[in-house]
Order: structure tokens, then C-alpha cells, then sequence
């Protein structure tokens, strides 16, 4: 447990180990609950915190997370060889919503991870979020060409750089501990070994898929379906995929959702 960050009373720490839920409560959240069925948000945030690949940061009030954001090391490098991490989700608890702590954790995302975000929002109200972030699509010639990857936004490196400079009003950054969490995601043995390594096949590697019923999308897919089919998938990828009914293509990935 790192504290990275702290204002007014909130404390932005990156969570490491799962036994550190322990002691603390989390407020009612519901966005992935109706959105994507996320029942168990403790017994995913301890199934995360398993993983090496993953930087958990929660914003803590009162010994309650009230925020919080997943990350996940992307399978490949960059153009440039420079690292890419998926946001995976972003979360505030309704009663604080709009209260600006949601792009406080972004901001101390971008603080801390080294080389480049990118997303796949679930709706148009998260992609209105992160394109006010400047994520913006990218394609082929692109240092992150994510043209054989729909519905995927790349924060380009210029904005993150934007970002890093102008540091959120009353947020005071714990440089030390910065630096540290960014030494730990750029060591090549605990990181790329774990994630490079585990999908060196463009195509992913599923061991074990079982059906787990229809889900209605909050937006369209490319193809005009709203409805997926919902998969618990084992094998490099673990949790539940989203595939369009219709074209049969990935609309969404939750990593280790749900009861284990």
C-alpha cells in the first residue's frame, strides 16, 4: 500500500497486496454493477491485486475507497518499445460524482504509469469522458496502432505530457512514492515477463469458455447490435468477455469479474 497523492481529506493510495482490503470499507458503487454485472467488487479487487500486471489506485476517505481505477500491462509494446497500459475501468461512488476525484485519480494515473493509455469506454458517457482527457483513435503509421483493435482510444503522448504539467488544484503528489510505484512498472522481469510473454499470438488463448447469457450494451456495436453474448473465459485472459451477437466481435473485456 502506497499513498502516491492526498487532498482535502482523501488519500490516492496504489493498492499491492490483497490482504490490504482487509481493513478498509468501500462506499456503494454501482456503475459496473448495472453496467456490467460486478457483483464482488472486493473479490475482483483481490483477484486483481494477484496479478503483477495490474496498478490498482483507490482514492481513500475515512478509511472508505470512494474512487478507484484499474490498469492492465496491454500485451505488446509500443512502435517506439515504450510500454502500454489499458485503463480498464474508472469509478467514483454516486454520491461524489462530479466532484472532480474521478480525474484526480486519472491525473495521478498519468503521474505514475510510464509510456501509454489507452481505453475502450462501455458507453458515450464514458467516451465523452475520456475524450474530454484528449484520448483520441489512432491507426496504422500511429506509435500505438490500434486499427485491429474497434472501439479503443490512445492517449496521445503530448497530452499525457499536458497532463503531467498541470497538476489538479489542492492535489499534493508524494514524489517519493511516485517513484517508486514507476520503478516497479518498469522492471522487465516483474512486468513484461508476466504480460509479453503470456500473448506472444495476436490471437488470445482460451482454455476453458462457458456461456454465461445475453447482455444489453449501453451503446451500439459497429455493426448496429446492442446485445452480446457474456462469456467467463479462462486461459491468458481470465474474467468475462462481451461478444456482439450480431458480427461476433469483442465489445468489451472485464478482467477476473464476478465470483471466482
Amino acid at each position: 500500500m502506497i499513498k502516491l497523492a492526498y487532498i482535502d481529506g482523501v488519500d490516492f493510495i496504489h493498492l499491492e497486496k490483497s490482504y490490504e482490503l482487509d481493513k478498509i470499507r468501500f462506499a456503494t458503487f454501482e456503475y459496473f454493477r448495472k453496467i456490467l454485472g460486478m457483483a464482488d467488487y472486493v473479490g475482483n479487487f483481490k483477484s486483481w491485486l494477484e496479478r503483477s500486471d495490474v496498478f490498482l489506485l483507490v482514492a481513500i476517505e475515512n478509511n472508505t475507497i470512494i474512487g478507484w481505477v484499474m490498469n492492465e500491462r496491454w500485451e505488446t509494446n509500443a512502435g517506439n518499445d515504450d510500454p502500454i497500459f489499458v485503463l480498464r475501468a474508472i469509478e467514483v461512488t454516486p454520491d461524489i460524482t462530479r466532484s472532480g476525484i474521478g480525474k484526480k485519480l486519472f491525473n495521478v494515473v498519468v503521474q505514475t504509469l510510464p509510456g501509454y493509455i489507452i481505453v475502450k469506454p462501455v458507453n458515450d458517457t464514458a467516451r465523452a469522458f475520456f475524450s474530454s482527457l484528449g484520448f483520441r483513435k489512432t491507426g496504422k503509421g500511429s506509435v500505438i496502432d490500434l486499427s485491429d483493435h474497434p472501439g479503443y482510444f490512445a492517449l496521445p503522448s503530448k497530452t499525457k505530457k499536458h497532463h503531467k504539467e498541470r497538476i489538479p488544484n489542492g492535489l499534493n503528489l508524494c514524489g517519493d512514492a511516485i517513484d517508486k510505484s514507476f520503478i516497479n512498472y518498469v522492471d522487465a522481469e516483474k512486468v513484461v515477463s508476466e504480460t509479453v510473454k503470456r500473448t506472444k499470438t495476436k490471437e488470445p488463448v482460451i482454455t476453458e469458455k462457458i456461456e454465461a447469457g445475453d447482455h444489453k450494451m449501453m451503446s451500439a456495436c459497429q455493426c448496429g447490435e446492442f446485445y452480446t453474448k457474456k462469456y467467463r473465459i479462462k486461459g491468458d485472459r481470465n474474467g468475462i468477455i462481451f461478444i456482439c451477437r450480431n458480427c461476433e466481435k469483442e465489445r468489451y473485456f472485464m478482467p477476473e469479474i464476478g465470483n471466482q
